[in-house]
């Protein structure tokens, strides 16, 4: 047998036919890996979120965030969001970066969220695209693939979403 037609045979069976594709999708199911995206990318902004803030107070069951003085600051002399004064930018980068990772790890309005998570990255790395490093913009580019297949596929079958 011609090696060359032994490599083309192989190309053209889809990915789903591939035996190593069926054995490791019936060990880990789809809804886990939908799961750990979730999970990564909502810890990832979560930590983000945690760095601008400097307190909290509840508004009944609401949050009001406290910004502090090194988020203002980094807004208004690096981070050059587009038509959105510093004050502004900084709070709503707070608050999506607060809320919405908690709507994605459950999986409650999960491709809404996770939407919303990618404009936000979207908006960062325009905004500070020249400050970031080969491998940060790695990782915001990671970070919108995993965004996108969420906002594609949904939160899959182990979320709030699913239940509803």
């Amino acid at each position: 047998m011609n090696t060359m037609t032994h490599t083309a045979d192989i190309s053209k069976t889809k990915l789903s036919e591939n035996p190593l594709f069926e054995k490791l999708a019936k060990l880990v199911p789809i809804a886990l890996v939908f799961l750990a995206l979730r999970i990564d990318v909502a810890w990832q902004f979560y930590k983000a979120g945690l760095t601008k803030i400097a307190g909290v107070d509840w508004y009944f069951i609401l949050p009001v965030f406290e910004i502090n003085s090194s988020t203002h600051y980094l807004f208004e002399s690096e981070y050059h969001v587009p038509f959105l004064p510093p004050e502004t930018a900084a709070m709503l980068a707070a608050y999506g970066e607060l809320i919405l990772p908690v709507f994605l790890f459950v999986g409650l309005a999960g491709r809404f969220s996770a939407l919303l998570l990618f404009g936000l990255n979207v908006v960062a790395v325009i905004s500070y695209f020249s400050g970031l490093w080969f491998t940060g913009l790695i990782d915001h580019l990671i970070w919108e693939l995993f965004l996108l297949s969420l906002f594609v596929h949904g939160p899959g079958k182990i979320s709030l979403d699913h239940l509803i």
